[in-house]
């Protein structure tokens, strides 16, 4: 299991959580929504509700459960589970606040295959009275159709409506079926969600597991189809991405469950990068130096009167919105793990200016 991620994210704590309390910090999380009485089709059989005895902390991790519960008729049944989901606070009352960045989610997953946790995100555009664009990143969840405690599912989704509701004009989907090579069951993971203005990467216990890119070609993009074949492009252009509220919830689709043991979250982490200069020429390279990681325009290591040698034994990576350019005299000493990456910048990747 490993957090290992990019060299350059810094810390972002208005996202983030290490539920250390007694109780959970509400100015932060919502409960079962604004209402805490919700009812989503992806629990066949409980609905989210308000209740302690659903979501609570304990022991430094934040722990979702299902029980039985009073019926409550939604999505035209009954249901007669209630179930635990927290939201971001801004996903539900001030807008959502994550807009591309790096969140980190430490968990365990419940024995059994029909409690079915879910780390996702989601925003929404109401520009008038009715939703115009809607988006949705399921960074893990389980498959409600397999029986299986070792497939996972990462997602991404896209609707555009350009007319009042229930009309969609646009309607994208990429999924990707993970199988681990063992039951998770009783096992922590790290899973991660790398999110940058054009492309999202999906990471657990510190590998690589998927990418999605966004693009401008409308051609490129892969039209919704439940068997049909997929472009890797899943998205309209990245400036068109909605922010995203974070989501944690644990679903009810098999009756004949032990309801014992939750979702346990111990922590949750976000991060965004730190915006540098329009130039970063370093007169020799040092893991000292604070703007090694920052977000250049342009970077050139090497070159005349300058010591292109990146120092043995470190990790490093370096971020450009431009260029890298390695000049005459760059040289990487032993055991290095050196790593370039050019993005584009949309200002809510970066940390404010000091």
């Amino acid at each position: 299991m490993s957090e290992a991620k990019s060299a350059g994210w810094v810390f972002w704590p208005e996202t983030s959580d290490e539920f250390n309390d007694s109780t959970l910090d509400r100015n932060k999380w919502d409960v079962a929504g604004q209402d805490g009485l919700y009812c989503h089709g992806m629990s066949t059989y409980a609905y989210f509700r308000d209740d302690t005895s659903l979501v609570r902390l304990e022991n430094g991790r934040l722990i979702l459960k299902c029980k039985s519960d009073t019926p409550y008729y939604c999505d035209n049944q009954n249901h007669n589970y209630s179930s635990g989901y927290v939201l971001s606070k801004e996903a539900s009352s001030e807008g959502p606040l994550f807009h591309f960045g790096l969140i980190q989610l430490k968990c365990k997953f419940p024995n059994e295959v029909g409690l079915e946790p879910c780390f996702w995100t989601f925003g929404a555009v109401w520009p008038a009275n009715y939703m115009t664009r809607y988006d949705e990143i399921d960074v893990i969840e389980k498959i409600q159709q397999l029986t299986s405690n070792n497939i996972f599912r990462q997602s991404l989704w896209r609707w555009i409506f350009p007319n009042p509701p229930d009309t969609f004009h646009l309607r994208h989907v990429e999924c990707k079926q993970l199988v681990y090579p063992a039951p998770y069951t009783g096992t922590d993971f790290i899973i991660t969600l790398e999110w940058l203005p054009t492309e999202i990467n999906f990471y657990l216990n510190g590998h690589w597991t998927n990418t999605y890119k966004y693009t401008t070609d409308p051609s490129a993009i892969s039209p919704y189809s439940p068997t049909g074949p997929r472009s890797e492009f899943t998205c309209v252009d990245f400036t068109y991405a909605c922010k995203q509220g974070i989501q944690l919830s644990l679903s009810l689709t098999d009756t004949n469950v032990d309801l014992s043991k939750g979702f346990e979250v111990d922590w949750i982490r976000s991060y965004k990068l730190a915006p540098g200069d329009s130039l970063y020429w370093p007169a020799t390279v040092s893991l000292n130096d604070p703007e090694l990681t920052r977000v250049h325009a342009t970077i050139t290591i090497g070159g005349a009167n300058h010591n292109g040698a990146i120092p043995a034994n470190s990790d490093i990576t370096m971020w450009a919105s431009n260029s890298i350019i390695l000049d005459k005299g760059f040289v990487l000493q032993p055991n290095c793990a050196f790593e370039l990456r050019r993005i584009d910048i949309d200002p809510d990747l970066l940390l404010s200016p000091p």
